[in-house]
């Protein structure tokens, strides 16, 4: 039912779809966490040994 309603007063360019869909998943991004823990979550890691120490990090 509300994906009808949904498809009946959209407009149907993709554009406009495109859009919507990186606000949302932007807006998910903000209300879930910052922005610079999306980026640096791929960075993070520690490793920690009697003979090595190697840690990486964002600012």
């Amino acid at each position: 039912m509300l994906w009808t309603i949904w498809d009946q007063f959209t407009p149907h360019e993709w554009y406009f779809e495109f859009t919507l869909s990186l606000t949302s998943l932007f807006s998910l991004i903000v209300f879930i966490g910052h922005l610079s823990d999306l980026v640096c979550s791929p960075f993070l890691f520690s490793y920690d040994s009697i003979e090595f120490n190697i840690q990486f990090g964002c600012p």
